[in-house]
């Protein structure tokens, strides 16, 4: 499952058929990676909404694999302050 911010919605989740976000939107979208049923799609829901996530996986952030995940432990995304990347 993809999780990505209006940033990464032009690249990981477009990659899977999600949407492109308006930058500034403060929302998430919800991509699944390769899904089985074809009831199954990307979703957009706005910051305010929690999103935790369990089980076994691997959590994978820009790429880069951070750690695994067992059945117990829980993975909560929210959209923290903005921070700039360049100021001129």
């Amino acid at each position: 499952l993809i999780v990505s911010t209006p940033t990464g919605s032009t690249a990981y989740a477009l990659s899977e058929q999600g949407a492109v976000l308006q930058p500034s939107l403060h929302a998430y979208e919800l991509v699944p990676v390769a899904p089985y049923m074809r009831s199954v799609f990307p979703f957009v829901t706005d910051k305010k909404t929690k999103i935790t996530f369990n089980g076994t996986a691997s959590l994978i952030l820009d790429g880069q694999e951070i750690i695994k995940l067992r059945s117990k432990d829980v993975i909560e995304v929210r959209i923290g302050r903005k921070i700039p990347f360049a100021v001129f």
